[in-house]
């Protein structure tokens, strides 16, 4: 496997969102949707923030198929054999773990950080907003 090939990333663009490196915001279809880079489970594989008018909402798709990724706590064997077996390149998939790790640690109030295979933080972010 390998690093996503350069003239990819050029044909994404070289703004950067919070950290990360390659990210275009995508004002054709819509202000405040940006397309984010984050190769990894796939090669072209890519995480969406858009701009909610009170906060950023971060949905990563399978970047991530846990929660305990990003907060530490324990996460099913089967999930990180799944996410190993399937990783187009493994080396990014960690790399890109620890950097969704750091921005859920940041608990900053104007992002919430969802993914594709588990509703629990979907569902706590729900909670929160209802409060």
């Amino acid at each position: 496997m390998g690093a996503w090939p350069e003239d990819r990333r050029a044909q994404l663009g070289r703004e950067t969102w919070r950290g990360f490196a390659a990210a275009k915001e995508l004002t054709d279809v819509a202000a405040g949707i940006i397309l984010i880079s984050l190769p990894g489970h796939t090669c072209g594989h890519a995480c969406v923030a858009v701009d909610t008018g009170t906060r950023w909402l971060l949905h990563c798709g399978d970047a991530f198929y846990h929660p305990g990724t990003l907060d530490s706590g324990p996460v099913p064997r089967s999930l990180r054999a799944m996410e190993t077996a399937l990783a187009w390149d493994l080396k990014q998939v960690h790399d890109n773990h620890a950097r969704l790790a750091e921005l859920y640690r940041r608990n900053e109030p104007d992002l919430v950080i969802i993914n594709s295979h588990d509703r629990t933080l979907l569902e706590k972010a729900l909670e929160a907003h209802t409060r």
